[in-house]
This record gives structure tokens, C-alpha cells and sequence, in this order.
């Protein structure tokens, strides 16, 4: 007599649920350290794009030997809006402050919201 061996290779559904269930109250007293690390990143990311906006700005005005402005921006375009938003620097030709078709734009650093 021959006894026929049948292997399972899945999970029933009731099985799944369990794991499931069960993984979800492992992973949830780790979700509020989780969220803190997550914001710290995003915080250390704006600190180092702003940090390299400051040394741009710093080197542009040593090579151009021009007086060199950063400013807050919404767009590359104009000064404006939220320091969050973004960072303009540029060469300021007429000392004003304001980007303006004599200026020249080095660069623009967007910020992630």
C-alpha cells in the first residue's frame, strides 16, 4: 500500500490573520520612536542643505569678489515666500538684495516639505 504524501506550501487565510495580528501588536509600541527617527532625518537634511547653501554663497563671494546674497525663495525666481520652501544665492550686482536681470544666479536649493 502506498500512502501518498501531500506537502502545503501556503497559509490558510485564518493563518495569515494570525501573523498578521500578531505582527501588528509587535510593530506597534516602535511606531512613535519611528516617527522621532523619520523626523530627525528630514531635520539633519534641511541643516546639511542649508549648511552647503551658506558654504556656496561663502565661495561664490571669495571667486567673484562681489558681494554675494542668499535669500529665501519659493521659486528661482524671486525673494519670497518661506525659508522651507527654498534658498536662493546669487551674485548682487547693485547690492539691493532683490534678484534682478543684472544679477547673477549661482544656485537654487529646494526644499523637500
Amino acid at each position: 500500500m502506498q500512502v501518498s504524501r501531500r506537502f502545503n506550501a501556503g497559509l490558510t487565510l485564518i493563518e495569515l490573520h494570525v501573523t498578521l495580528f500578531v505582527l501588528a501588536l509587535l510593530l506597534n509600541p516602535s511606531t512613535p520612536c519611528m516617527l522621532y527617527l523619520v523626523q530627525q532625518k528630514a531635520s539633519d537634511v534641511t541643516i546639511k542643505h542649508l549648511h552647503r547653501a551658506i558654504e556656496v554663497a561663502r565661495t561664490s563671494a571669495i571667486t567673484q569678489n562681489a558681494l554675494v546674497t542668499l535669500c529665501r525663495s519659493s521659486n528661482s525666481i524671486f525673494c519670497g515666500g518661506k525659508w522651507q520652501q527654498g534658498i536662493l544665492v546669487f551674485a548682487d550686482q547693485d547690492g539691493d538684495r532683490n534678484l534682478e536681470r543684472e544679477d547673477k544666479l549661482v544656485r537654487y536649493f529646494p526644499f523637500l516639505s
